[in-house]
């Protein structure tokens, strides 16, 4: 099966509300095989998105700026709330990381929207890690950030915060949005549980992005997994997207953490981590 034919059957997958959900790069095919280990898995979305009138893929251009957010601090949210700290003590390879990605590091308290949307305007590629919840239907899923409670928005106020909502990224003029898109957050590819699938990916698609790698559900973090899983997983995202193919980069990443789980069944390899990733490919119209 080659990459062509998986985004067919993604493509015809994605109609099925009841699937959406699916691991499909962790399903078993046989004994010590997973389709990942034969297979670079891609999703695509709607047609309504990726083809909407207006939408122009934004430029793939290696040289262009990097935007970085990397567990921002959240107004009001102490570090071990609720919305608090993703990282908790970043591991080293995650520092070097950020070292050359974030100017003024991790857990920053000052990238709100306003600061935001403009930086994504020129840039290349955008890595979030943080927080994303869910809503009452796809364009009210909202990213956190350091937004204060005089932000402008269309959230209500979550104590001394206000999130950003996918409406607020889509409507009524969409941001521009840089080609390659990664959220690393607790259900951010959470656009598949509605039947009008309008959530963040939806919105980072409809706003120039061409590969958007989010997640299909709750994202255990470093506080219950061994060896600094979940920060290994930040890392091998970001270099997937870095590279020329961000589908075969993830896919790479997930067949050598697929390896080590039939090998030995260590939980930091477990795919309830690595399963969690997909990656949402929209090309322009051909």
């Amino acid at each position: 099966m080659n990459r062509r034919d998986t985004r067919h059957l993604a493509e015809r997958i994605r109609k099925d509300l009841r699937r959406t959900q699916v691991p499909w790069e962790a399903l078993r095919l046989s004994e010590g095989e997973r389709l990942v280990h034969v297979a670079d898995v891609s999703l695509l979305a709607p047609a309504t998105v990726r083809n909407a009138p207006g939408r122009v893929v934004s430029p793939c251009d290696p040289a262009s700026p990097v935007v970085g957010v990397l567990d921002p601090r959240v107004p009001g949210f102490a570090d071990d709330s609720v919305l608090g700290s993703v990282l908790g003590s970043p591991s080293p390879s995650l520092v070097a990381m950020a070292a050359g990605l974030v100017p003024g590091g991790i857990r920053r308290s000052d990238v709100t929207r306003d600061v935001l949307k403009p930086l994504l305007a020129s840039a290349g590629r955008f890595l979030y890690v943080g927080h994303v919840t869910g809503a009452r239907h796809g364009l009210d899923a909202r990213l956190h950030l350091s937004c204060g409670a005089g932000t402008s928005g269309r959230a209500e106020l979550v104590g001394p915060h206000r999130p950003l909502t996918a409406a607020d990224i889509a409507l009524p003029r969409p941001w521009r949005v840089p080609n390659r898109v990664a959220l690393v957050a607790c259900e951010s590819g959470g656009d598949v549980r509605f039947a009008e699938p309008s959530g963040l990916v939806a919105a980072m698609v409809h706003g120039g992005a061409e590969f958007v790698t989010a997640t299909r559900w709750s994202l255990p973090t470093d506080a219950v997994l061994p060896d600094g899983a979940f920060a290994a997983a930040v890392v091998a995202v970001n270099g997937a997207h870095e590279g020329v193919d961000p589908v075969a980069g993830v896919g790479a990443w997930q067949r050598e953490c697929a390896s080590r789980w039939e090998a030995a069944g260590g939980l930091a390899d477990s795919p309830v981590l690595w399963g969690a990733f997909s990656t949402c490919y929209s090309p322009g119209v051909e």
